[in-house]
């Protein structure tokens, strides 16, 4: 029995998600369900629905990665996060894994 993944992607490169995108849905396992630059728009997508997989840039237009992580974990969905993002400081990375990503 196949197992298709619903997928989110939340990121504000639009160059890389289209990229992202087209790579998963390849696959026919993977399911992009939402594509969004918005933060608050990737809020408001996972305060609605439990997901299997987010893909989440840290910057994003609105509100920010963490904001989204903490979305999710308080809807206590059981949502895999993989984080994505420029920004490579300690600090960042730090605080996403202590978010439990």
């Amino acid at each position: 029995m196949e197992k298709n993944f619903n997928l989110l992607i939340a990121n504000d490169n639009e160059e890389e998600s289209k990229l992202i995108c087209e790579k998963l849905t390849k696959d026919n396992d993977f399911y992009v369900i939402e594509n969004t630059r918005s933060g608050k728009d990737a809020i408001n997508f996972v305060k609605d629905k439990e997901y299997d997989i987010v893909i989440l840039d840290l910057v994003l237009e609105g509100s920010d990665g963490f904001e989204v992580i903490e979305t999710i974990k308080n809807a206590g969905h059981k949502t895999k996060i993989i984080v994505i993002t420029s920004l490579c400081s300690e600090t960042f990375i730090n605080k996403a894994i202590s978010m439990g990503v």
